[in-house]
């Protein structure tokens, strides 16, 4: 049984997009199975967009049944956004979490220090 991730988030503001058909593309080489059963990819209806759109992600999903199996593709899917976010990620059970800054497809995995204001 592989460990997964519970959730996703972003810290501080929301701003990272998409080109709807990079996330098209992406989940047609990939194929939607394979991709984890919450998955920001798959959450939205890419193909209802104009194909050269960019798309806000709202929730930047990658939790579930699959999620810690793929967390290559997590990082290769950050790839393809625009924008700048740091994001927290809460692995199964809470006893750990991963940290990744993202700078327009840039993807750093960072240090998480937890602090208590």
């Amino acid at each position: 049984m592989s460990y997964n991730i519970d959730h996703v988030e972003y810290l501080g503001k929301k701003i990272l997009s998409i080109k709807a058909q990079d996330a098209l593309d992406f989940c047609n080489q990939h194929g939607n199975d394979y991709l984890p059963e919450i998955c920001f990819l798959t959450d939205v209806e890419f193909a209802d967009f104009d194909p050269n759109e960019i798309v806000p992600i709202d929730y930047p999903g990658w939790s579930g049944e699959g999620s810690g199996g793929t967390i290559e593709l997590f990082e290769e899917a950050l790839s393809l956004t625009t924008g700048c976010a740091e994001l927290l990620l809460t692995w199964e059970g809470g006893d750990s979490v991963t940290g990744y800054k993202v700078t327009n497809g840039s993807v750093k995995k960072k240090k998480v220090r937890v602090t208590l204001e």
